[in-house]
């Protein structure tokens, strides 16, 4: 016979028999009523499972969202979080994409990404990933505007990535030039030496130079597919004036470089998906904005493979 095993509060776990007698035996030891029966101590333990791993769920750290913060001297990206991650890693995959890493962190089952108010500096927009792919960390990819200089920081259980303008300090390109640069008398004294004349480089050719001209804006269409699709599929007036005047930037130049004869085709296939993605993303386009973003897509590589 086992008896009086563990006291809980006013409640007794234990009385239980093991002689086959009755289960309303009263304890000999405590004058509280013992349970009646063995579903009361299943119960009692599955309440205390429950407790403890809603305990546990409640103490992993969650994403909650992100904002964005304008400053005088810099453009701020916070992504608020439950909890302080552990640790925080940023990449840069280009010139223009910043990858953001931080963890241990629970995601949102799906991923999410939004685009940065026109006029603001630095940044375009951010995707987030998530579901399993994440891995149980932040996985983010900040898309620029312009190449900005980036720092990470931790302040409780915020993540702050800021952008401030990357330029190098002109006083130490001076003084670096000025201390390369020869004296005026040695320049007197030395005897003039005929040099030979530098071979003249070969001339790019149009289309390879029209290729370098137009790169930046397949770059930039590239970049703009997640945020392209996102708000053709759940369109609100403010993202889709912001992706269309990216869109517009895009067109600007596809409309501002000379077109070679032998690439006017795949110049006019890029132009026709450049305008297909506007019409997608405009606040007065009545139709299907998600087949037409698609059609822009498929347009744009149409053009990659004639390039």
């Amino acid at each position: 016979m086992i008896s009086e095993l563990l006291t809980i509060g006013d409640c007794t776990i234990g009385d239980l028999i093991g002689d086959g007698s009755s289960f309303n035996h009263q304890s000999p030891i405590t004058n509280r009523q013992p349970f009646t029966n063995h579903k009361s101590l299943i119960t009692i333990v599955t309440l205390f499972v429950s407790v403890f791993s809603a305990v546990a769920q409640a103490a992993e750290t969650r994403f909650q969202h992100v904002s964005l913060l304008n400053a005088r001297d810099r453009v701020s990206l916070v992504f608020e979080l439950t909890g302080e991650p552990q640790n925080v890693a940023t990449r840069r995959v280009s010139g223009a994409v910043l990858e953001l890493d931080a963890g241990p962190v629970v995601m949102p089952a799906r991923a999410t990404s939004f685009m940065a108010p026109a006029g603001t500096r630095f940044v375009m927009g951010v995707s987030i990933q998530g579901g399993e792919a994440t891995a149980g960390r932040l996985k983010a990819r900040i898309t620029l505007l312009e190449r900005a200089r980036t720092a990470v920081r931790v302040v409780g259980r915020r993540v702050y990535v800021d952008f401030s303008l990357d330029t190098p300090p002109a006083t130490q390109r001076t003084e670096r030039t000025a201390l390369s640069a020869p004296p005026a008398a040695a320049h007197a004294v030395a005897p003039a030496v005929s040099t030979p004349a530098a071979p003249v480089p070969p001339s790019t050719s149009g289309r390879d130079a029209y290729r370098l001209a137009i790169q930046p804006a397949i770059d930039r269409f590239d970049e703009l597919k997640p945020f392209l699709l996102s708000a053709a599929a759940s369109p609100s007036e403010p993202v889709l004036k912001a992706v269309g005047s990216t869109l517009i930037g895009i067109q600007g130049l596809l409309l501002s470089v000379d077109v070679p004869a032998e690439s006017r085709h795949a110049h006019d296939v890029l132009s026709s998906a450049v305008a297909a993605a506007v019409t997608a993303v405009s606040p007065t386009f009545g139709g299907d904005r998600a087949a037409q973003a698609k059609q822009a897509l498929g347009l744009l590589e149409q053009a990659r493979a004639t390039w």
